[in-house]
């Protein structure tokens, strides 16, 4: 479920719904095809039912009935000769007018301590405060990746033995190239890989986003008919990696590991 259908479901704003995921540590999905997961909606249905759930029990009882208090009237007698209590009326009224009804969309959020900031500042700098990265810096990145593998050439010349070095050597890198945040392509160009449930430090997306470039490299270490069964397969997974970023905005490594490529905010002096 996109943002805009979510706020919908649960009658809130889109402020609102900001506000919420930062301070539950999410992240919104980018506009596209990026959707809530269903763990991500039951979390959010379940702190906006609570949150209205404790509103309505703070609501002040409307439609008080007026307090009746019979006082013996001073000097008063009855018929018969013995004084008689004459009602009065007492109100009783609240010194405050009845608070307006709350509207289903508003959420009160419970104010946060300094942890909380800080874990909130920190979710929001890996995440939502970088940009997602540009599909021509995406590109301009992974041909300088390529251009690293030419280090290899010189066991091209090596019979067979060669070969099997390169693919060993290919997979390892296609495979750990973002294990440390962003590849050397990346690097160069102020881009870093990161996870859509904000946690920065996790390195098992960052692997699994590369595994369809690096089934080709692995089949290259078969000895001799590896040539002939992994370049056609290496070829075939980066068209479609292509092909799925150019048509989606996202790769197919990304949608299997549920990450994002972004780009790192450049530090501004105080001056500026």
């Amino acid at each position: 479920m996109n943002p805009n259908g979510l706020c919908r479901k649960l009658r809130i704003s889109e402020q609102q719904l900001s506000k919420i995921c930062q301070h539950l540590g999410m992240t919104i999905p980018d506009q596209g095809d990026d959707e809530f997961t269903p763990a991500e909606i039951d979390r959010l249905q379940t702190f906006v039912a609570k949150k209205r759930s404790a509103a309505n029990q703070n609501k002040p009882a409307e439609g008080q009935k007026p307090t009746v208090v019979q006082k013996p009237a001073a000097g008063q007698q009855s018929t018969n000769g013995n004084s008689a209590p004459v009602p009065t009326v007492t109100v009783a009224r609240s010194n405050t007018s009845p608070a307006p009804p709350r509207s289903l969309a508003t959420v009160s959020l419970p104010a946060e301590n300094s942890a909380g900031t800080e874990k909130s500042a920190r979710v929001m700098k890996s995440t939502g405060a970088m940009e997602t990265a540009s599909t021509g810096r995406r590109a301009c990145a992974y041909i300088i990746d390529c251009l690293v593998t030419f280090l290899l050439v010189p066991f091209v010349f090596v019979p067979i033995l060669g070969l099997i070095i390169i693919g060993v050597f290919l997979f390892a890198y296609w495979l750990l190239r973002d294990v440390a945040g962003s590849s050397p392509g990346k690097l160069l160009l102020g881009m870093r890989v990161v996870h859509n449930s904000g946690d920065e430090y996790r390195v098992g997306p960052r692997i699994m986003r590369n595994l369809p470039l690096s089934i080709g490299p692995l089949l290259l270490c078969i000895p001799i008919i590896g040539v002939f069964i992994g370049s056609p397969v290496a070829l075939v997974m980066v068209l479609t990696e292509v092909i799925m970023l150019l048509a989606t905005g996202r790769r197919l490594g990304d949608r299997l590991a549920d990450t994002a490529v972004k780009q790192v905010p450049k530090l501004k002096l105080a001056s500026d």
